[in-house]
């Protein structure tokens, strides 16, 4: 950090005071910046031959995960190699991430035997390097062994690195980087019965493979390969991935299951959308629902504008991150390292030194005064339970950067290890192709690809599923019990629930990427790593993926109360009273001159609140946004802004706000304000008695900085009008009726005007600095 100011400072006319407040400024908006910089970052690489460790998560990286591995060894049986052999180390990927790989063999005590890829000349080096991908659909590199090495308990491991992010993990020793161990034991010669690793049957020559296993060792098992595997029930299709499994089932209408064993109850495409409750959460992007009381069953139907796969998941709100150490239960793994090849070394009397790493353009260091707080911490003595990335307090748009959590902390004053939006998620994912489809029940841990509830010891409990694919639409329909019966499901409960959509990156949603991912520098197309229902990234776009709060038992209809059509009310959940209430808006025409009282109580006090304006339903860009806060000193914060597009709401060049107002008690943040129904600004939503807008609630909004008036993302998508909502005029009396909002105005003596709104230079050149982030 220190290097970076002097370079830009070094030329200037500085006094030492100067240097001082320009040094405040620049590290304050440095570490802003890596704390909003609301950017995906999924990682996703697993080995699958020899195949890793059990739980063969792929989102084990170098930020959040113990090294080597992140998960511990001896859950599962090893791999048996015959030294000297060659072998193809194969591996399935997610994100096309930039960089290179190395591939290494480790003993018992996790010291490096050999670096497999790439092949040293002469002495090995200390620092790991790496072998450069000739491209981001690489999944396989063919290594030799060691001849002259024997041992039980190795561990071959893959670390693949990702430069998109060096920008951002320059505090990090080599960047920022994924791996996969798989435990092997390498041996002079491989018992027959291990030979085709333990699926099928060596002839002497070759291996013959069990059904549903393939490959020259029988090391890779398929959904199906025939018809007769999905029981001729659906057809068995090749998705044309590069890694393993290849193929699925897709089951005709009237059967489910991942072979088509089971018979659905749902067998017509056809279902009444007046039957049931409805939430759009992105463009072309639907759900419905209802409950089932006498059979205590949920029905959904998920349909999506899109050719790839499709998803939603839940969970309790009352979860903790805690979850992920309880299901599933992993034992504690300690080790003590003997060298420093791979680990670091301990000292007690100077802490821990870090390895050194390098890569294609040598040795990567780390500045020694950057502020501590953002390095991440690496525990070696080892207990890989907690996998997940984040703290996604700072906003459900901050998902996915791995850099953020020790970030959100400096602004948050919290160091809370939150749950991310796919924790401990019970998921249900939808393929189709014309009109057969696989619906799949799943669980994630974390930000790993989910997988079926069997990986994780669980089974198939939908009742009935159903999908299929017409005209580029693509709608999955299943049925699921209320109640839950094991870990890697959750029961429906009346009260709000985290929910989670995504689905996969085509042609129709568009392809995203922040920063910049291998595919967009190299010779390739999206469609060639984003193949159609091959489960990967769903990438940055609101259209592709988010985050919302519902529940399930309220009949989904528009609760915005309007009375006569100068006055109205939106709350929930619907039709609470005081403190039951989250969030409550209510907005008065005043006829005196033609303007609008706002006023919007928030139970989240410490984040922003507000409400919004749109000509188009469920859609940010090009809406009118009030955003505001009371801090705990008890400032008053509005602002007029506009969205110009799925990033932070930018000011208006002109505030039309005006009798600023805020409390904050115990139980509700509170804010007001009018503006003119009509203000003639392009910026500015115009409410005229013929032009109604679409309101968008942020019931939960996201974090703010009283002291530069930086904002975050809001925590979940904010609640939308089903239908337009119109401020008319009230009739010009000269009087407001007694009991009414504006009433109440006019006898207001705690009124801020909108000169006294507590601004800065600050606030403005941050609020500037930040047009860039991402909002959505």
């Amino acid at each position: 950090m220190r290097k970076i100011m002097k370079t830009f400072f070094w030329r200037l006319p500085f006094t030492k005071a100067d240097w001082t407040i320009g040094r405040t400024i620049f590290c304050f908006a440095f570490c802003l910046l890596e704390l909003w910089s609301i950017r995906p970052a999924a990682g996703h690489i697993v080995l699958t031959y020899p195949p890793a460790r059990k739980f063969a998560l792929d989102f084990l990286d170098s930020v959040h995960t113990t090294e080597p591995c992140g998960m511990p060894r001896g859950l599962d049986e090893p791999t048996y190699l015959q030294a000297g052999a060659e072998i193809n180390v194969t591996w399935r990927t997610a994100y096309p991430h930039q960089g290179g790989y190395t591939i290494e063999l480790l003993d018992s005590n996790y010291d490096r035997i050999s670096a497999l890829v790439p092949i040293l000349a002469g002495r090995e080096p200390r620092r790991l390097q790496f072998q450069n991908s000739s491209s981001s659909l690489d999944t396989y590199h063919t290594v030799t062994l060691p001849k002259n090495v024997r041992c039980d308990n190795c561990t071959l491991r893959i670390v693949h690195q990702a430069r998109e992010w060096n920008n951002y993990s320059r505090d990090m020793d080599g960047g920022y980087l994924f791996h996969s161990c798989a435990d092997v034991n390498v041996m002079d010669e491989v018992a027959t019965s291990y030979k085709c690793t333990g699926h099928g049957k060596w002839t002497g020559t070759n291996c013959i493979c069990d059904d549903l296993y393939t490959g020259n060792l029988c090391q890779y098992k398929e959904d199906c390969l025939k018809e007769a595997h999905c029981n001729f029930r659906g057809k068995c299709v090749d998705s044309g991935s590069s890694s393993y499994p290849k193929r699925r089932c897709y089951c005709s209408s009237g059967w489910q299951g991942k072979n088509c064993s089971r018979e659905s109850l749902l067998k017509t495409r056809v279902f009444n959308k007046a039957h049931f409750s409805h939430q759009n959460l992105a463009d072309g992007f639907d759900i419905y629902w209802r409950i089932e009381k006498e059979s205590a069953e949920i029905d959904f139907v998920v349909q999506s504008r899109s050719t790839s796969w499709i998803a939603i998941g839940w969970r309790p709100l009352g979860l903790t991150s805690d979850c992920r150490k309880r299901f599933p239960k992993l034992p504690n793994e300690t080790y003590t390292p003997h060298g420093a090849s791979l680990l670091t070394d301990f000292n007690a009397s100077d802490g821990i030194r870090p390895r050194i790493l390098e890569n294609d353009f040598g040795p990567l260091t780390v500045d020694d005064d950057g502020p501590l707080e953002l390095r991440p911490r690496r525990d070696v003595s080892a207990i890989p339970a907690n996998v997940t990335l984040l703290d996604p307090n700072v906003g459900a748009g901050d998902i996915d950067n791995p850099f953020r959590q020790a970030s959100a902390a400096s602004l948050s004053g919290s160091t809370t290890d939150d749950l991310h939006p796919m924790d401990c998620t019970d998921i249900v994912i939808g393929f189709a192709i014309n009109g057969l489809g696989q619906v799949q029940d799943s669980y994630t841990r974390d930000r790993s690809t989910p997988q079926i509830d069997s990986f994780y010891g669980g089974v198939d409990n939908l009742i009935a599923a159903i999908a299929f694919q017409e005209d580029g639409l693509t709608t999955m329909r299943f049925r699921r019990a209320l109640a839950a019966v094991e870990p890697a499901d959750h029961a429906f409960i009346n009260a709000p629930m985290h929910f989670i959509f995504a689905r996969g990156q085509d042609s129709t949603t568009g392809f995203s990427h922040h920063p910049d991912s291998a595919v967009e520098t190299e010779n390739i197309t999206m469609t060639d790593f984003y193949l159609s229902d091959v489960l990967k990234y769903h990438g940055t776009s609101s259209k592709t993926r988010g985050v919302a709060q519902i529940n399930f038992f309220e009949e989904k209809n528009d609760n915005a109360a309007l009375q006569p059509p100068c006055a109205g009310e939106w709350r929930t959940p619907a039709n609470c009273v005081g403190e039951a209430c989250r969030y409550i808006a209510r907005w008065e025409h005043i006829a005196d001159d033609d303007s609008v009282y706002f006023r919007i109580q928030s139970k989240k006090r410490d984040r922003w609140t507000g409400i919004g304006f749109s000509d188009v339903a469920n859609h940010m860009p090009d809406s009118d946004i009030i955003i505001g806060w009371v801090d705990d000193d008890g400032m008053v914060q509005i602002t007029d802004r506009y969205a110009e597009g799925y990033r932070t709401p930018r000011l208006d060049k002109v505030q039309h706000l005006q009798n600023i107002a805020g409390t904050l008690t115990d139980t509700f943040m509170t804010i007001e304000f009018t503006r003119p129904r009509v203000t003639n600004d392009t910026d500015d939503f115009q409410f005229m008695d013929w032009n109604c807008a679409f309101f968008m609630f942020p019931v939960d909004g996201g974090r703010f900085d009283k002291i530069s008036g930086v904002i975050s993302k809001h925590q979940f998508m904010p609640s939308v009008s089903q239908n337009r909502i119109c401020i008319q005029q009230c009739p010009k009396n000269g009087t407001v009726a007694a009991g009414t909002i504006g009433a109440a105005l006019k006898q207001s003596d705690t009124l801020v005007s909108a000169g006294e709104l507590h601004s800065s230079f600050l606030t403005l050149w941050i609020s500037t600095f930040f047009l860039s982030t991402s909002f959505l």
